[in-house]
């Protein structure tokens, strides 16, 4: 028998379906450990390499706004990884520029993993936990953040944040000051009652009308020549439909940026 629930989801179907709704004032605490030079802080909207773009991934309203939510960890040292390629702890060599910090990343697992240990136990309300990854769209070279989720509503554990080394014999540095782990705050229910349904756009006239006509635009707009300052900015402006004007062709709501309030440390 197959693993995979081939069943069609008619579309009338999906009218009875809602998805719970996530409470306003969520309340998310972070029980401090030895937190002793970390930082815990929004994610901003931008990130370093983002400058050598000359304004152009600015105006990427997708991707300023994934960058943005979440919180951020950043590092207390700078910390130098060296993998020889091998599966044992000993395999990996991290050296701390401040050894004070010695304890706070280490090889735990072996096999190129470098891990460091969240100075947080987080807890959240039933029907939210967190998403642990790597910051959204920050890398080191030679290592790749491994994604996690902790159910933060019952855990009494702390986390860590594991970043696996690509090549080895190639050195990893993570900067102080690095975002070495962000937490993303999710509903988790939301997924299990999602009801997916994919159909012809020819379904959707008006839909398949607007996207027609918005696609042929941007054709033309890439196949001309312009500057960095030519911006269609239909998308990053909210207009439902490219060819249309006023309040009304505005999306509501429509964020270009976030504003997720910090932790207030006690």
């Amino acid at each position: 028998m197959s693993d995979t629930d081939t069943t069609e989801v008619k579309a009338e179907e999906t009218k009875e379906v809602e998805a719970p709704k996530c409470p306003m004032g969520v309340k998310i605490e972070a029980y401090r450990l030895n937190d002793k030079g970390w930082g815990i802080e929004p994610a901003s909207s931008t990130r370093d390499w983002m400058a050598a773009t000359h304004g152009h991934s600015q105006k990427c309203l997708p991707l300023l706004a994934a960058n943005q939510m979440g919180y951020v960890m950043r590092n207390p040292t700078e910390v130098t990884a060296i993998w020889n390629g091998g599966d044992s702890l000993h395999d990996t060599k991290i050296i701390h520029e401040d050894e004070e910090y010695a304890p706070t990343s280490s090889s735990h697992f072996g096999y190129g993993i470098v891990t460091f240990q969240i100075p947080f136990i987080f807890r959240t309300p039933p029907g939210i936990g967190l998403l642990v990854r790597g910051a959204t769209n920050f890398w080191v070279e030679n290592a790749c953040p491994l994604d996690g989720f902790v159910e933060t509503h019952w855990s009494p554990y702390s986390f860590t944040m594991n970043w696996r080394i690509v090549k080895p014999d190639v050195p990893v540095i993570w900067k102080k000051g690095d975002p070495v782990c962000m937490v993303i705050p999710y509903p988790v229910e939301l997924l299990e009652n999602i009801v997916p349904v994919a159909k012809p756009i020819e379904t959707n006239e008006e839909l398949q009308l607007i996207y027609q006509g918005w696609s042929d635009t941007r054709d033309r707009f890439n196949g001309t020549p312009h500057t960095n300052k030519d911006w269609q900015k239909d998308y990053f402006k909210g207009k439902k439909c490219p060819f249309a004007h006023g309040k009304e062709n505005i999306a509501e709501p429509h964020r270009t940026k976030f504003k997720l309030p910090p932790f207030k440390f006690e």
